[in-house]
């Protein structure tokens, strides 16, 4: 949901803020800014074509670098556009060709710059966009925004998010998401480990494990691995048996529309055989046999 707040509303939230959060938050919006002016300014780099006017025009544009923007807090005489009219934000560019330092309103940015119609527009709307992170901000710091991901791993996330976490302030939904998939790549990445650990043992306590010989398409390995988990865990039926099997890496994950996993087959014919031999027994209802090792 995209905030917008009106003027008198993010100064009285601005106003609210501790000297610490508000600083901060200053800062955030003139390096977003400038962030999102040299990465725009990078595409039109990257997208020149082969006109060659078309390429002069870009030339000239992209010598333009935003080098500050400023917040009078209020329209001021202080800060003024190149047209001569007061402005509460200011925005500075200058030319890494000439040198030359242009001051103007964000209305005016096209005039000045010389800037396509198109390109102009697209400019100011993402730099409008930078606004209305603060705004979000603003607004959830007010309604006493709460994060969707535990805070135990803020150490994980970026410096500016660490930072904007322990002022208190909230995080935008773009700042949350990147937040959730660093910690959900951590957490699966720990996961994977964990499982390779516990594979490695796994490896390890199988090779010393002997079991009978069954007439079995199932590779050794899954064998012995069978009567380890019975070992480990005592009774289980086949899907509980099969879905740890998979977890170990042992079989296949391809399933039937049902959700049950193919290699199931084959590991159910392997049991019966061991219960037939009476290395199993079986208790509850056909197709819901819970499996014990005798």
């Amino acid at each position: 949901m995209i905030v917008y707040l009106n003027k008198s509303d993010r100064d009285r939230l601005m106003g609210e803020l501790n000297d610490e959060q508000r600083e901060f938050l200053q800062d955030s919006l003139k390096r977003g800014k400038r962030t999102y002016y040299a990465n725009f300014i990078a595409r039109l780099k990257a997208n020149k074509g082969n006109d060659l006017s078309e390429q002069a025009i870009l030339d000239e544009m992209t010598q333009w670098e935003l080098v500050d923007y400023i917040d009078g807090g209020m329209v001021t005489d202080e800060l003024k556009c190149e047209c001569g009219k007061s402005l509460r934000y200011q925005y500075i560019v200058q030319n890494n060709k000439t040198g030359k330092v242009l001051r103007f309103g964000i209305t005016h940015f096209e005039q000045h710059t010389g800037f396509p119609p198109h390109i102009a527009k697209d400019v100011v709307k993402g730099l409008q966009e930078v606004d209305l992170e603060m705004d979000e901000v603003l607004s959830k710091w007010e309604n006493g925004w709460k994060p969707s991901f535990d805070l135990v791993y803020t150490e994980l996330l970026p410096r500016e998010i660490q930072r904007q976490l322990s002022l208190g302030l909230p995080l935008t939904n773009r700042q949350e998401e990147k937040a959730k998939d660093i910690i959900r790549e951590f957490i699966k990445k720990q996961a994977e480990e964990e499982r390779g650990l516990e594979r490695k043992n796994l490896e390890q306590e199988l090779s010393s494990l002997h079991v009978p010989e069954v007439d079995s398409p199932l590779n050794p390995i899954i064998q012995k691995a069978v009567f380890y988990y019975f070992n480990l865990y005592g009774a289980s039926n086949l899907e509980g048996l099969c879905e740890w099997l998979l977890q170990m890496e042992l079989i296949g994950g391809e399933r039937y529309v049902t959700g049950k996993l193919k290699a199931q087959i084959e590991v159910a014919k392997y049991i019966e055989a061991l219960v037939q031999r009476g290395y199993f027994s079986r208790t509850g209802e056909k197709l819901k046999w819970v499996y014990v090792l005798n």
